[in-house]
Order: structure tokens, then sequence, then C-alpha cells
């Protein structure tokens, strides 16, 4: 629930402040002097203009603007225009999230963007009505992928559109590792050890390779920008930025070298930075010029072998993990990087806020926060397990935190409002509990155990959580990603079929569809759109997969 003034606006309290309105007439003296309330007058709420519900609905949660919506006609009209249980959904997820979800929509030609809406739309008229609305509003995105999301939920089953890429027949030098699909899901990056091969999704609904990237050493990684428009490709010791062309090529633009290793290497979410973390004890942010070329723009030097570094949801902030400390390095009004703070703790993570630390030590995660000035650190809670803490993360708005543990337990701790921490769950599960993570807007966990069972807990109205749903992957091997709404979910992990998860309009959960393979899947993912599934098996074949209505036909290509 949404608060202002520190009170809890909600159905009921609006409906009543309405009701006095129709009372009969009264009069009251105060200090200041009389009051008259005149009888007989039309309910207040009923004479409120549209930015007036907007400002209204803006300080209520999805929930509550559902509630509202049921009251009357005239209140159910007023959710319509204003467009707000589609404004309500898109609050919920994180800035970054948000930014990411309103990348892929402005990507995206007008072609693809109609394609994007008929795979579940059939009426044209709307289609071409949201496709003039594209470029309106800041909150067109919401609107677009609040609508999508909905009629994907009504589906019970998805008419799956499959394309296959054989990269075995292709004399890929070793078996595919990875994959990667562009913010449009235009371009699909397939990486090998040795090559990169990037595909183009044609016209004609075929991918066709266009450009093939050789490795001077072993791949460790290979990542499209936020935006699309560059490349970065990571191998042992160097760290290689590409940019795409009008001609579908792509041209290398710089080369960040190491003296060891390279353990990891990111854009920022603006696409214009990019950080690498090395075993030489050395963090490298490289800025994007005016003319399109990189610069190194600050060295970030440890004590020790850098394990990994991500910028912090501004993109002001990089944030370095050691063997020993965990430091935060901010860029400065002038454009340079400078060390702001540093914690005791290796394999730290940030908050989205940038002010938390969580870190997990043996069988505990402990939660620092920094000072206003950033130079000390207090620790504000220790979260104890009775096995070895395997992960720890901060939920996408950073108020709750969730643990797993050997000991079979996983626990979601919770910001109270005076900043301390207190443990509202604990979810007991009778294996190894092998991941466990947030859906994008917080009010979902999945968790995935080494007995093959994948469960789902949901938030409650009084922020509780239940369990929702399980469902048996059959084989302990197994991985669970969300898609972008957080409404479905893809389960894989050392077998041939991954499952596609969703949720239905009434909340309940179930299997939409099952992508199979002759091979063993190494890799599972949904595009940043949410349209395409892409799986990757041990046999170097990679399926792209496009989610459809179920009530339409269409030729299946295996």
């Amino acid at each position: 629930m949404n608060v202002t003034n520190n009170k809890p606006i909600t159905v009921d309290s609006l409906l009543f402040n309405s009701a006095k309105s129709q009372s009969s007439a009264a009069t009251g003296t105060t200090v200041g002097g009389d009051i008259t309330v005149f009888g007989n007058c039309e309910p207040s709420l009923l004479n409120l203009s549209l930015v007036e519900y907007s400002l209204i609905f803006r300080s209520l949660d999805l929930r509550d603007i559902r509630s509202l919506e049921q009251v009357c006609t005239h209140l159910s009209k007023a959710v319509k225009d204003d467009n707000a249980l589609a404004k309500a959904w898109f609050r919920r997820l994180p800035s970054s999230h948000q930014y990411r979800l309103s990348q892929t929509i402005t990507a995206k030609n007008d072609q693809q963007f109609h394609s994007w809406l008929e795979s579940f739309i059939n009426d044209q008229a709307l289609v071409k009505s949201m496709s003039e609305l594209r470029m309106r509003s800041k909150y067109v995105p919401a609107l677009l992928f609040f609508t999508k999301t909905v009629l994907m939920s009504q589906c019970e089953k998805f008419n799956l559109v499959t394309k296959e890429i054989n990269c075995a027949s292709q004399t890929f030098e070793s078996a595919v590792q990875s994959a990667s699909l562009s913010a449009d899901s235009r371009h699909l990056m397939i990486n090998g050890y040795l090559r990169t091969e990037i595909y183009v999704h044609m016209a004609d609904e075929l991918w066709t390779k266009k450009a093939t990237i050789p490795h001077e050493s072993c791949l460790t990684s290979a990542v499209f920008s936020p935006d699309g428009h560059h490349l970065l490709i990571t191998t042992r010791y160097a760290a290689e930025i590409y940019v795409h062309r009008a001609d579908e090529s792509w041209a290398k633009k710089a080369t960040i070298s190491h003296d060891d290793r390279v353990h990891s290497a990111i854009f920022s979410p603006d696409s214009h930075h990019v950080v690498t973390a090395s075993h030489d004890r050395r963090a490298r942010v490289y800025g994007l010029m005016d003319d399109g070329s990189w610069k190194q723009e600050a060295i970030i030097r440890h004590s020790g072998p850098v394990l990994s570094a991500i910028f912090s949801n501004d993109g002001r902030h990089v944030v370095t993990n050691d063997l020993n400390f965990t430091r935060k390095t901010g860029q400065i009004a002038d454009g340079s990087w400078e060390y702001a703070d540093s914690i005791n703790l290796g394999g730290a993570s940030f908050s989205p806020d940038g002010r938390h630390v969580l870190a997990r030590e043996g069988f505990e995660a402990k939660i620092f926060i920094s000072d206003e000035a950033g130079e000390s650190w207090l620790k504000k809670a220790t979260i104890p397990h009775e096995g070895l803490v395997t992960s720890a993360t901060f939920s996408p708005d950073g108020l709750s935190v969730l643990t797993v543990s050997k000991d079979g337990m996983v626990k979601i701790c919770g910001q109270k409002t005076d900043g301390s921490w207190e443990q509202v769950q604990t979810f007991r599960h009778d294996g190894t509990v092998k991941s466990a993570t947030f859906s994008p807007d917080g009010r979902y966990v999945v968790t995935a155990c080494s007995s093959g069972t994948v469960k789902i807990y949901g938030q409650k109205a009084d922020e509780s959580w239940e369990q929702k749903a399980i469902f048996d992957h059959g084989h302990r091997e197994v991985l669970v990603r969300f898609g972008p709404d957080g409404r479905h979910m893809v389960i894989y992990g050392d077998i041939r079929t991954a499952k596609i998860i969703g949720q239905q309009t009434d909340g309940t959960w179930s299997e939409k569809a099952g992508i199979s393979h002759n091979n063993l899947i190494r890799a599972a993912f949904f595009s940043s759109d949410g349209s395409y599934v892409v799986t990757v098996s041990r046999d170097a074949r990679v399926k792209i997969t496009e989610l459809r209505m179920s009530d339409r036909l269409f030729a299946v290509t295996e």
C-alpha cells in the first residue's frame, strides 16, 4: 500500500470522504470562524477532473486501483481513461527495468512494432491506434507492455513459432556457449569459444548470418549494449567494443587490455560506459565520446584481483569487488571518476540506491549502510543460517533481501520504516536450494531445488508471502529465469525440454508451452520485449521461439 502524508490511502477512505459530502447541511465553529457544509451535493469523487483522478491513482497500489475500478461505471471509466492500471504496474518496476522496457519500444521500427503487437492482438484498428501512441508520452511503454502482459496472461496455452540455427553444421570451432538478443530482438549473437556469429531477423522471418567475429583467445562473455548499438566481447585478457553499421557489419571501436585474466565486462544502463574487472588488480572505465570513439576515463586500482565490477542504476557509480574489499567509485561533475569509499568485505553487492551493501560470510549474510558522506559503514542486520550461505540478493526496489543456504532454507528480510531490517518469511526445502530470485517487480520469488522442484511464492496484500505454485522439473540441475513482465518464466537445465510457465488472469500459474531439443539444454532466456524465448542445446543448436496467442494458426518450423 502506498502512503501519502503517512496515512494510507484506501478505497474505503476515498468512498467515505466522498459520502460525507452528501450529508445534510451542518454548521460548526472553529477558532478561525464558522464553517458551513451544504447538503444535497453531488459526491465529490464524481466531480473530479481526469487530472485529479490521475493524482489520486498515482498514490494507490495496483490492487487498490483494481478495487476502485469495480466500484461503479464512472470510476471504471476514469481508471481506463487515465490508463491507471498500466501506470501502477509500471511503477512497481525499478527505474532501471522501466528504462530497459522503454528502450525495447523505441528501438523497434514500425514493422517490428506491429509484429510485436499482432502476436497477441487481432484488432488491427487497435494495433494502429497503439502504434500512433508509441512516441507521445513517457507512459506509453507502460500501457503497451501492460496490455500485452494481460493478453499473454489470458492465453492458457501459447502457439510456438520456432526457427532453428544449426551451428554444428556450420563448422563452429567449438560448441555454442551462449547466445544473446538485442533490445529490438532483431539481432542474435551466438557465441562459441573461438568466434561469435551475428544473425539478423529479416523481413521474410528468416534468421540470416551477417557477421562473424573471430576471437584471439577463449571467450569469457559477449553481450549487446542496452540500446543495441554496440557489442562487448570479453576474452581471456581483453574486452573489445564493436559498433553496428548500416550495412549490418560490426566494426571494432576499442580494445580494453589487461595484464591478466579479465573476469567481467559490462555496459552501463545508458550504454555510454563500459567497466572491466581483471585479475591484474585493476578495473577500467571507458566512456563513449561524441565522435563515436571510446576513451579510457579511469583506472580503479585494488589490493587484490578484481573479481567483478558493476554500475549503479543511474550509471554514476561503479562497485568493484576484490578478494578483500568492496569499493565504490563515483563520477564527478567534470566527468572524471574518483574513489568514494570501501568496506572490508569481499564478494559484496550494492543495493539499487547505492547506500546498502549485502555480503555473504560463511553461515551469515550481513547488511551494511553508508553514512551520507559515504565515508564509513554501519552494520544494520545479520541474517543467520544453519548452513553455508550460497547467495544473497536485493529485491529490485532494494527494500528486501533474499538469502539462500545449503541448509535448505530461503529467507526474506524486509527494511522497516526506521531503517532497521527484520526477517519476514522463511521457506523450507527438502533438498539444497540451487537458486532463488525475485521477479522484476519484486512481488514474486521463484526457487529451484536439487530435487528438481521449482516453487513460486507471491506477496499478499498484507506483505506476507505464500506459496503459489509448485512444478517438477524432473532433474536436479534446474534453472529458472523470469521474463521481463515478471509474469512468465522459463525452466530448464540438463533436460531436453524448456518449460514456459505463465500466470493466468486469476493469479494461478501453469505450464503454457514446452520447447524441445534433441540434446540437453545449456541456456534459455526471454528476449527483452518478452516475445521470444531463446534456447541453446549442447549439440550447438539454437532455437528462437516466438510466443503467440493460441487461437490463431501458424506454421511451425522445426
